[in-house]
């Protein structure tokens, strides 16, 4: 049987009986599957144990079941679904059979328990699904059975992948004030350390190469954060820091490529560093430079750009005051929305030798007074909507006018050829227009 959360879910239109289980009433449809009963109050199930029939839990069957306390999932169970128990406030015990069938456990399976402390992972599981145990802020640990060829904790009871590259989730209720990641580990997942309230010092390797979507947002705690020498860090993701509100400084490693929106926003740091060098940031080496934040009210000869190497996701967004803006041989690449809704900028040139490489989706949607722009030849990929709604703008020109561009959205490709590139009137229109929402790869020179 597949346990669903009410009967809308189901193809078969009438229930073939109903029964009644550890005293909750539930539809059967067949043999297939049951579903909670209509009449049934999700605030009224306490606990609850399957049946040995049970094959699937299905996404959101016992969704903000707030006063269930513990469940036995039976051996039989082969997947868990998308939001199964999520909102389950009182959920303390998981409860999984002896050799269990347990394949998948689905995304945001178990956020939001805030009772469950603690969990252990059969061996049969081969996937886990983003933000299974989002926000289960007393959960102390994660185990993993020792026979599992997918997952592995540590003994802190730190879940990772078996090889111990990637670091998925943290246990937030964990009472540890520091942590050292290990060696091995180069990516931390979205969410990793989400609304952990307790760490106050973290040590992320030199190994690590990204930090994922919100991984740290909201460690209220968080005061420290040391990189490993010669790091190797490349992305830091969308909120991977926000909201850590005692987090005063913080060296980002010059080897970072991409910085995503609001990494740093509602931090000590951020606005330390907008009082200071206007949003502009300085690597651990000491010379490379990010522009993380700049405030909205910035005039252009308050702009400093030297030695910046990348324009971040939002950095320049709604600047009303900016009309002119260099940017420097040095960068390598403008952020998502990085001028996004800049009204007022008119002009943007590129340093001699850019180093350009990309320009983000979005990048300078809605530039209204932006006439013209030169594409250096370094560029080799431009993302969808980057010069959308730029009605003032009549010329793009390419440095590089021989090697052909192809545009795709979806399963559409187009090809621009040499002889498009050549007439800076035609790829304005391209770019503001007719293939707007297109995403731009260089091709390859033969």
């Amino acid at each position: 049987a597949k346990v669903v959360y009410n009967p809308s879910d189901l193809t078969v239109e009438k229930p073939t009986r109903i029964q009644t289980i550890e005293n909750v009433q539930y539809y059967v449809y067949g043999e297939d599957f049951i579903a909670l009963a209509p009449s049934v109050e999700r605030d009224s199930l306490t606990t609850l144990t399957l049946n040995g029939r049970t094959t699937e839990i299905n996404r959101y069957a016992f969704e903000s079941c707030s006063n269930l306390t513990s469940i036995e999932i039976p051996s039989s169970v082969t997947s868990i679904g998308d939001h199964a128990f999520r909102y389950c406030d009182a959920l303390a015990t998981v409860t999984f059979g002896a050799n269990s069938k347990l394949e998948s456990i689905g995304e945001d399976a178990f956020s939001y328990c805030s009772n469950l402390t603690s969990i252990k992972i059969p061996s049969s599981v081969t996937s886990i699904g983003g933000n299974a145990f989002y926000s289960c802020e007393r959960l102390e640990s994660i185990a993993v059975d020792p026979n599992n060829a997918n997952y592995c904790n540590d003994e802190y009871g730190v879940l990772f992948n078996k090889d111990k590259t990637e670091l998925i989730q943290y246990p937030i209720g964990n009472t540890r004030t520091q942590y050292t990641i290990p060696s091995s580990v180069t990516s931390i997942g979205d969410s990793a350390f989400n609304n952990c309230s307790n760490l106050t010092s973290i040590e992320i390797p030199s190994s690590v190469k990204s930090i994922g979507n919100s991984a740290f947002n909201h460690c209220s705690a968080l005061e420290t954060v040391t990189f490993g020498e010669d790091s190797k860090l490349e992305s830091i993701g969308y909120s991977a820091f926000s909201y850590c509100s005692k987090l005063t400084s913080i060296e980002i490693p010059s080897s970072v490529t991409s910085i995503g929106s609001f990494a740093f926003s509602d931090t000590p740091w951020l606005t330390n560093l907008q009082n200071t060098s206007y949003g502009i940031a300085t690597a651990s080496d000491g010379q490379t430079r990010f522009v993380i934040d700049v405030p909205t009210d910035i005039t252009d000869d308050e702009l400093d750009m030297t030695n910046v190497k990348i324009i971040a996701d939002e950095a320049f967004k709604s600047c009303s005051n900016l009309t002119n803006i260099e940017i420097p041989s040095s960068v390598t690449s403008i952020g998502r929305y990085a001028f996004y809704d800049c009204r007022a900028l008119k002009t943007v040139t590129f340093g001699d030798n850019s180093q350009l490489e990309s320009i983000g989706d979005y990048a300078f949607y809605y530039c209204s007074n932006l006439t013209s722009i030169e594409i250096p030849s370094s560029v080799t990929s431009i993302g969808g909507w980057a010069f959308c709604d730029c009605s003032a703008l009549k010329t793009v020109t390419f440095e590089d006018t021989v090697t052909e561009w192809t545009v795709t959205r979806g399963s559409t490709s187009k090809t621009i050829t040499s002889q498009d590139l050549l007439s800076p009137s035609t790829m304005a229109t391209y770019l503001r227009s007719t293939y707007y929402n297109y995403t731009w790869t260089k091709k390859q020179s033969a």
